[in-house]
């Protein structure tokens, strides 16, 4: 069932028992844990695996911790995402004057700036080998 095809159905709140509320809510939940982990480690494991040019350096559990409890790694992921997501709907906004391409590009450089910035400060090692 798509959510389309799920959204047209008429049930009332007594329909659905509360396993079912209780599960959909976990699950979701919980996908969004996995998510927002992945993408915060994602520029760490990227730069292990072009250093070492192996698909299982980017699954290095000790670079990833190193990288994932370093301040400055948390910052600079952080403002990269936020920059890049600001910069985005900017670009969306500017799209019918044709520039919001230009504008979209900038984002995700600025966004790619930001995390390389992080990487390098937590993991240097892996930065000098690349």
């Amino acid at each position: 069932m798509t959510v389309a095809g799920a959204s047209q159905l008429s049930l009332s709140a007594g329909d659905v028992p509360f396993t079912v509320s209780f599960g959909f809510a976990l699950g979701s939940t919980t996908s969004l844990l996995l998510a927002v982990v992945f993408v915060y480690l994602l520029p760490a494991a990227l730069a292990n695996y072009l250093a070492r040019r192996q698909l299982r350096a980017a699954f290095d559990l000790d670079v990833l911790r190193r990288a994932a409890v370093h301040g400055g790694y948390f910052y600079d992921v952080l403002v990269g995402v936020v920059a890049g997501s600001l910069l985005l709907v900017a670009a969306r906004a500017t799209a019918p004057f044709a520039v919001g391409f230009f504008v979209a590009f900038y984002g995700e450089l600025v966004t790619v700036a930001f995390w390389s910035r992080g990487v390098s400060r937590a993991i240097p090692d892996v930065v000098d080998a690349a």
